[in-house]
């Protein structure tokens, strides 16, 4: 069968064009070739190539929301045209579509488009949202089937079952409708040994040729996080068991994108790259030996790091270690079950400049119960630490997450549940009971302030050959930073 998959258009309606390509959908288009099916891969941020430059033009929610409700949005049609495109020349069978929370409402035009183009065209939806509230997602006319968790295995034997006109009532892991009933078959299992698992094949991409080559440098090298944050909905999608894949496994995916592809830069998409030391051991001599030229960056945790290992990934490559924080206060860390404190936060990013390393602090502020002073204690913090980037979001309680249900219980979701509003940058998220909106509005005005003094700081640095790596990361989240502040301020103007 013919498989397109769709990555909603996301960034482009925040006025940004975005090069980085779906890993997710990457890996699930791999499988489904490696299975004898045909699949394109859409990514529809990048219809706007030629119009604005990544990074320039940052962050605006609140644009992004009136174009999500506008019915004659100039970047929207563009998509719709092309994707009516793409569908008289590919002339899929089955179409899938990748959906955050915060994508649910372009994702429901986008399916809307495609229904009236191929009235018989089967919309398969799938992704965290999805997974956390499939019923009411496959109630929506545009949707046809919900795909759980973990894609290929199911999306597979979805395909086969169409291919074969076999009734669905066997495949595992979907959620789909019948005369307008509902029906919720058993869930898959997860794929034990995703070593199995084929590695992405970027020319699928849809005019892939044109895409940066860096836009390839995306990699998940494990399934599932043994913590329980939450804020956090990744357990809902890969589970609490980690599922690691080998070093030789990774290396190999390194070494044949950047042969392949011109790949240099990568981003480790797991939650925390370091939990198995000896792993990420393994990996980084695999690098060294070889010598590659790339240079990579992860997310990884305070307390799953040391001096020597750090060392290790600087000489194998690695520019950038960003680790969750998320908060300055005790207290917080605790009610947000975050499993680390304050000492391992100081002695992590000591550690990581000893090691010549760029830094990357995750901040929140907004959590339910926290209170002013609490976010005091994260910008005190911030300011001890000095990270080399810092990133500030508004706690969002994404439908999922445990935070989800306390916010729900405290009343203090949006009165209009509108999706996609859900987002870390909106002005609606943010839903401590104790901070008024005086209060956020002098917070956020502390971390506009601060964003300057960073950038001042970070291009002094530069200048001095600081930072070796060759993208200057550290001005674009500068200001994206910067202008996350000064956009949500203005709702308290």
């Amino acid at each position: 069968m013919k498989v397109l998959l769709i990555d909603p258009c996301w960034y482009s309606l925040q006025k940004q064009s975005n090069y980085i390509s779906s890993v997710g959908l990457a890996y699930l288009g791999s499988y489904l070739k490696n299975k004898g099916h045909e699949c394109l891969i859409y990514n529809g941020d990048f219809i706007l190539k030629s119009e604005t430059t990544h990074g320039d033009l940052l962050i605006d929610y609140e644009h992004y929301v009136s174009n999500i409700e506008s019915d004659n949005n100039p970047y929207i049609n563009k998509t719709l045209e092309e994707l009516g495109r793409v569908m008289e020349e590919f002339k899929p069978d089955v179409v899938g579509i990748t959906i955050i929370t915060a994508k649910y409402g372009i994702a429901k035009k986008i399916a809307k488009k495609l229904k009236e183009i191929n009235p018989k065209i089967k919309i398969v939806v799938g992704g965290i949202h999805p997974t956390s509230l499939p019923e009411e997602t496959v109630k929506e006319e545009e949707f046809d089937i919900v795909v759980r968790g973990e894609g290929e295995v199911s999306f597979y034997n979805l395909i086969e079952s169409l291919e074969k006109k076999k009734p669905l009532k066997n495949v595992k892991g979907i959620t789909y409708k019948v005369n307008k009933k509902i029906i919720e078959n058993l869930p898959e299992l997860r794929v034990e040994d995703i070593n199995s698992l084929p590695s992405p094949e970027w020319d699928l991409f849809y005019k892939w040729e044109e895409f940066h080559p860096n836009s390839f440098g995306s990699i998940i090298s494990s399934r599932g996080c043994p913590y329980d944050c939450t804020f956090c909905a990744s357990k809902r999608l890969w589970g609490r068991k980690v599922r690691f894949r080998t070093p030789k496994n990774i290396f190999d995916e390194v070494k044949n994108t950047h042969k392949k592809y011109g790949t240099t830069i990568f981003r480790f998409n797991d939650d925390t790259f370091t939990l198995d030391n000896k792993r990420t051991t393994e990996f980084c001599n695999m690098l060294i030996h070889e010598k590659l030229n790339i240079k990579w960056g992860c997310d990884t945790r305070v307390d799953s790091i040391d001096l020597p290992l750090l060392k290790l990934m600087k000489k194998a490559g690695c520019f950038q270690v960003c680790f969750g924080i998320e908060s300055g206060s005790k207290e917080i860390l605790k009610v947000i079950k975050k499993g680390i404190n304050l000492d391992k936060v100081r002695t992590a990013f000591k550690l990581t400049k000893k090691a010549k390393l760029e830094s990357v602090g995750y901040f929140m502020m907004g959590f339910p119960t926290e209170t002013k002073k609490q976010v005091w204690d994260t910008i005190r913090l911030c300011d001890e630490i000095k990270p080399d980037i810092f990133r500030w979001s508004l706690a969002t309680p994404f439908v999922g997450t445990e935070l989800y249900e306390i916010a729900k219980e405290r009343n203090l979701l949006p009165k209009i549940k509108d999706w996609s509003r859900y987002f870390v940058y909106s002005s609606d998220m943010g839903l401590s009971e104790n901070l008024t909106k005086e209060d956020k509005k002098e917070l956020l005005e502390e971390i506009r302030k601060r964003s300057k003094r960073m950038s001042k700081r970070n291009d002094m640095k530069r200048k001095k050959g600081y930072f070796l790596h060759p993208i200057e990361t550290s001005k674009k989240i500068t200001k994206k930073v910067f202008n996350f502040s000064s956009k949500i301020l203005k709702t308290y103007t």
